[in-house]
């Protein structure tokens, strides 16, 4: 069985974890990760992350402490177990120390966390996500190499793992697709990955926020934004299809880009205060009234000014504007939170 037919498999087993999630009041919710706007990553350590989803489990901060719940069959929660939780559970100390941590995010069935500007991270390592040096799980939290200090801001994706230390940007994990944003001549299983952070090719100083998505990764950079790896729908942004291996240019995003987020096949973005998303289009979650894919990003219904955050799931976007939250997109199992389970392809107040 080839990689890509396992992931897929894997991507229905979340599926019924979706569906499973109903009878559970929502404990293994889908969703990917989400960058907060740009302030929040670069000016107060208060303000970063504080909830992250991945695909079956769930971290929170509570006084400067991570606490982990759901699925945990790679130790994603940090508890030294393999054990599902229901409620939220303690990640042990590990080489972090559970305390003082000021960000978390949440990727496939891995989680990293920001402490003291040191990064770590726990969970499934097949492909080298967790950035230690090597390939084997881990139940509680492991120090990333080289990210000993600087650390400002982490994205968690599908396989791979992303940070900003000292505005610099690395990536590690796998990299079929070219989503670290730069080569290595290392193999898991067959497939290219690195066990440690790379340095993005053409990132090396001024970056601001970055989001990792399924097999692509974007990030903003003096208020533009470059995306890179996976490009089958468009998610890059460029006008084209074609697979990148090094950051391209998102077309008319040059400027003014303030928060980015990566979903499973789509990218959005905020800038000068309006929405706007490409890539895949299927279930509506582009947000602008058709169901059509887009190389280049367009502009969400209704979000032309103050939105002030985004998140991407696996086919539903949600956005904050003026206080307000809106969704659109996937909704079979009721993640539009309008009380309907509907596609729906322009945005809906949840």
């Amino acid at each position: 069985m080839n990689l890509n037919t396992r992931l897929h498999i894997l991507g229905r087993v979340a599926l019924k974890l979706a569906a499973l999630a109903g009878a559970l009041g929502g404990l293994l919710l889908i969703t990917t990760i989400m960058l907060p706007p740009r302030a929040a990553q670069a000016s107060s350590p208060d303000l970063q992350a504080a909830v992250a989803a991945g695909v079956g489990h769930t971290c929170a901060l509570k006084g400067g402490q991570v606490y982990c719940w759901g699925y945990n069959n790679h130790g994603q929660l940090g508890d030294n177990t393999t054990t599902y939780r229901i409620t939220p559970t303690l990640v042990a100390d590990g080489a972090m120390g559970n305390s003082g941590v000021t960000a978390v995010a949440a990727g496939g069935y891995h989680t990293c966390a920001i402490k003291s500007g040191a990064l770590y991270c726990w969970g499934y390592n097949y492909y080298g996500q967790l950035g230690n040096g090597t390939y084997t799980d881990s139940t509680t939290p492991v120090a990333v190499t080289n990210m000993g200090s600087g650390v400002t801001a982490v994205a968690a994706g599908w396989l791979h793992t992303c940070a900003i230390k000292s505005g610099a940007l690395y990536c590690w994990g796998y990299n079929d697709y070219g989503q670290l944003g730069a080569s290595s001549s290392q193999t898991c299983g067959g497939s290219a990955c690195s066990t440690t952070p790379l340095a993005v090719t053409n990132m090396g100083s001024g970056a601001a926020a970055v989001a990792a998505g399924l097999y692509h990764t974007c990030a903003i950079k003096s208020g533009a934004l470059y995306c890179w790896g996976y490009n089958g729908y468009g998610q890059l942004g460029n006008g084209t299809y074609t697979d990148s291996t090094t950051p391209v240019a998102v077309t008319n995003m040059g400027s003014g880009v303030t928060a980015v987020a990566a979903g499973w096949f789509h990218t959005c973005a905020i800038k000068s205060g309006a929405l706007y998303c490409w890539g895949y289009n299927g279930y509506g979650q582009l947000g602008n009234g058709t169901y059509t894919d887009s190389t280049t990003p367009v502009a969400v219904t209704n979000m032309g000014s103050g939105a002030a955050a985004v998140a991407a799931g696996w086919y539903h976007t949600c956005a904050i504007k003026s206080g307000a939250l809106y969704c659109w997109g996937w909704n079979s199992n009721g993640q539009l939170g309008n009380g309907t389970s509907g596609n729906c392809s322009v945005e809906n107040i949840a």
